[in-house]
């Protein structure tokens, strides 16, 4: 599995619905310098920027 399909998978897991996963995926963020979530995954550390997001959303830690 690549990097995009398992964090698309994770996203899916998190948000539910798929239009809120694209969504997320696909939308600017503040905390990756104005990029989306797909374009942080382009870069060489992207895939544990993305992560680490991800684990603090399912865990609520939203410092």
């Amino acid at each position: 599995m690549d990097s995009n399909s398992e964090i698309r998978k994770i996203v899916l897991e998190l948000f539910v619905q798929e239009e809120l996963a694209d969504e997320w995926l696909n939308t600017p963020k503040w905390f990756f310098d104005d990029l989306t979530p797909l374009e942080v995954l382009q870069k060489s550390e992207g895939k544990e920027a993305v992560l680490s997001i991800l684990n603090r959303i399912r865990y609520g830690d939203l410092s």
